[in-house]
């Protein structure tokens, strides 16, 4: 019986020190997903503004990414000092939500930023 109490503990020991490891490779493996939609939303809209007389300045949405299981995708005009523009979104659902990178942002000149710190823009967007 202690055997069993014993292999009990060190398995509970074991998951417990392994799960944080788990969940941050799967947010991880979303974001990448994620990172790579709006990269293709990107391009998509260059191509369609390249061989169309579509206005750059308005995104087309034919171009978003379908939604995945941990994001949702969006295109959200704006206006600044240099005129008006978009960014590509990518807001986090579900228990994405608990990745602290939050909603990654690809804008309409390719600057690359989270709705939070450049710290965190750097680190999540790193390797793209």
């Amino acid at each position: 019986m202690l055997e069993v109490l014993t292999a009990l503990l060190i398995a509970a020991v074991l998951v417990s020190l392994a799960l944080p490891a788990w969940q941050s490779q799967g947010y991880r493996i979303e974001r990448s997903a994620a990172l790579a939609g709006l990269l293709q939303a990107s391009q998509c809209q260059a191509r369609r503004s390249l061989w169309t007389s579509a206005d750059p300045a308005y995104p087309d949405p034919t171009c978003l990414p379908r939604e995945s299981p941990g994001y949702r995708f969006l295109a959200v005009r704006t206006g600044g000092p240099n005129g008006p523009g978009f960014e590509w979104r990518a807001e986090p659902q579900g228990r994405q939500r608990g990745d602290d990178c939050g909603t990654l942002v690809l804008d309409h000149r390719g600057r690359r930023s989270v709705l939070g710190t450049a710290e965190q823009a750097l680190r999540c967007w790193r390797g793209r």
